[in-house]
């Protein structure tokens, strides 16, 4: 696949063909070495030091690949804040506040508004489909596009980002309805079989019980991390012929979602996340 790099918005053909993970790899040895090297130095420093240099090295544009003549580059004409320097907030600099404060600040103003369903599978497990008070009403036309949200790890329908999501799509006059995977959410796990990011064939579950409800209606996937991974399993699995016809859907956008699965392992096994995780595992809310 050829790959379109763009770096400070100037796009650049490449010479050959480069498979995308190759690059990928290249771009984090080449640009986060010694990047890395500094934030394990600062963080010695103190974390205030970090926050500095973190805020001053992120004073820049963002790099962008994408598959040359796709339908991407109409995308990013459309979206002029890429082709400007960013820098993150003084007050959310990193992932991690900006995890927190999006959790204090969304939820200060979004509640939870579902009507739930439960969903059986055919190897006897159960996903649970929270709709988006209002989303399962007759007063909306039949063919009324319907956006199915998939959470991140250890998270369910009530996270900040799903409520947020659903309730965006519902301003928009769609239809919004959150997957829980086995398991969360206080979704019955009525199998031995917990939930896993190759768990694809649950989502197929989940877009053919909305093909039932609203047969005439547009579907959409939004993946959040590991959502984001199964999606992506899903969608290239529904293309490839693996799922029957009620299982495509008509786009699918992906958000947060990793490419290197061993390092993100490694990455939330450090102590102080995996302190915070077991937290959220044991008391099942941030």
């Amino acid at each position: 696949m050829k790959i379109a790099h763009v770096v400070n918005s100037q796009p650049k053909a490449p010479e050959e063909q480069v498979p995308l993970e190759e690059m990928a790899v290249a771009a984090t040895e080449e640009d986060s070495g010694w990047y890395d090297y500094m934030q394990k130095l600062l963080l010695r420093s103190g974390g205030h030091v970090r926050v500095a240099f973190d805020w001053a090295l992120r004073l820049a544009k963002p790099r962008l690949f994408y598959e040359e003549g796709s339908i991407m580059a109409d995308l990013l004409a459309l979206c002029p804040v890429l082709y400007k320097d960013y820098a993150p907030p003084l007050v959310s600099m990193n992932g991690g506040m900006h995890m927190v404060l999006s959790v204090v600040v969304r939820r200060a103003y979004v509640r939870s508004s579902y009507s739930r369903r439960l969903v059986s599978t055919p190897d006897g497990g159960t996903i649970s489909l929270d709709w988006w008070n209002g989303s399962l009403e007759n007063d909306l036309a039949a063919d009324v596009p319907v956006l199915l949200c998939l959470h991140a790890f250890a998270g369910d329908s009530n996270e900040s980002y799903m409520l947020f999501m659903c309730k965006e799509a519902k301003k928009m006059g769609w239809r919004s309805v959150a997957m829980n995977y086995r398991g969360c959410g206080n979704t019955p796990l009525t199998n031995p079989k917990p939930l896993h990011i190759g768990l694809s064939a649950d989502v197929y579950e989940a877009v053919r019980n909305i093909r039932q409800k609203f047969p005439d209606a547009p579907v959409f996937l939004v993946g959040f991390s590991i959502g984001a991974y199964t999606m992506t399993k899903y969608v290239g699995e529904a293309d490839s012929g693996v799922w029957p016809e009620d299982g495509k859907v008509q786009g699918a956008v992906l958000i947060g979602s990793g490419y290197d699965y061993n390092f993100e392992i490694e990455k939330i096994s450090r102590p102080a996340i995996l302190r915070l995780l077991n937290f959220h595992f044991i008391n099942c809310t941030w």
